[in-house]
């Protein structure tokens, strides 16, 4: 038995909810940045949602709508909602997580037409996509952190796990985060 400390915790959560839940488990802690070769595709540690999985999951859940109809949800999807309050922003985004996101596009004979491209599979849990990260790096405006755990479901990173040891106030985990 080991000395549980943040990072023996760390582990283990992720070994449950490999074994579980098959998430996937990546360790960010030497990840590599900004290169064609980039661990999560991240140019810089502001990119917080994995483009690369978001874009090819928009593809598989919707398989009969045209690129251009994915290339709009994506940018609805991640576009700047710093002009929003935080409330309305997570309102925004929770419905397209629910409901999926409504694009308009050209169709086959150059029509405009509208569709809703879907965000996550809530039917089929296993045709979404589950990364579970371990020290994740964010730089922002206004702070850097390096989150314990983000739970990514299909490149959005949804679950957000700080952990901290016993003889720590709860609050640092909060204000500091």
């Amino acid at each position: 038995m080991h000395k549980l400390t943040e990072e023996a915790f760390e582990k283990d959560l992720m070994q449950e909810c490999k074994d579980r839940l098959g998430f996937e488990l990546f360790d960010a802690t030497y990840e590599i940045i900004g290169y064609d070769n980039s661990t999560f595709g991240r140019q810089t540690t502001e990119d917080v949602i994995l483009s690369k999985n978001l874009k090819n999951t928009l593809v598989k859940l919707n398989p009969d709508l045209p690129q251009e109809a994915i290339d709009n949800a994506y940018y609805e999807l991640t576009q700047d909602l710093s002009n929003k309050t935080p409330v309305a922003a997570n309102q925004f985004i929770y419905e397209m997580l629910k409901n999926g996101v409504k694009v308009q596009f050209k169709d086959n004979n150059g029509i405009d037409t509208e569709d809703i491209v879907k965000v996550l599979d809530f039917n089929t849990p296993d045709n979404n996509e589950f990364l579970l990260i371990r020290q994740f790096k964010i730089s922002g405006e206004h702070y850097n952190c390096r989150a314990d755990l983000i739970l990514f479901v299909n490149g959005l990173p949804l679950v957000f796990i700080e952990l901290k040891a016993t003889h720590k106030h709860i609050e640092n985990a909060f204000f500091d985060n």
